[in-house]
């Protein structure tokens, strides 16, 4: 059918070029507030206080973290921001927990993840940290919780990685 209306050679052409088409499957994140305030520019948000670890939420993550963050009892953070960030947020966190996770629905290679590393080298904190996100290769369609689940990203698995990194 797009044959008699792009024509034979540009179906060609597209067909034996590598094309990508992403899009997102289920909620965005928590539900909208119905009283707008103004956010500032740069600071994240502590959502719960805990103990010894940190989950730093960037994205959609905020309500897989606060899953997670309930049943080990870890502060969380939803980051909001990732260019400014919230660098004063991180060091007292790092300075006060023993590990930073963070949590993104992106590529770690590069990522938010590596900017919160890049704050933990810099200013000498000696936190551990984890990034947990989407492995840097192609990563195939699916279901918002099937692919959470597959690439760590629920809270069952980000607990499970938690876990190991501490052992």
């Amino acid at each position: 059918a797009l044959a008699g209306v792009w024509g034979e050679d540009l179906i060609n052409k597209f067909n034996s070029t590598i094309s990508t088409l992403g899009y997102q499957l289920g909620q965005a994140g928590p539900a909208i507030k119905s009283k707008m305030t103004a956010i500032p520019i740069g600071k994240a948000e502590v959502i719960r206080k805990g103990r010894t670890i940190a989950l730093l939420a960037f994205g959609n993550m905020l309500e897989e973290a606060l899953k997670a963050g309930d049943k080990i009892n870890a502060t969380v953070v939803n980051m909001r921001f990732i260019k400014p960030l919230d660098i004063k947020l991180i060091r007292d966190l790092g300075s006060s927990h023993k590990l930073l996770v963070t949590l993104e629905e992106n590529t770690i290679s590069g990522g938010a993840g590596s900017a919160v590393l890049e704050v933990i080298s810099e200013y000498d904190l000696k936190c551990q940290s984890l990034r947990i996100g989407i492995p840097d290769k192609f990563v195939e369609q699916g279901g918002q919780e099937q692919l959470r689940k597959k690439y760590g990203l629920d809270a069952a698995s980000i607990i499970k990685s938690i876990e190991k990194k501490l052992t």
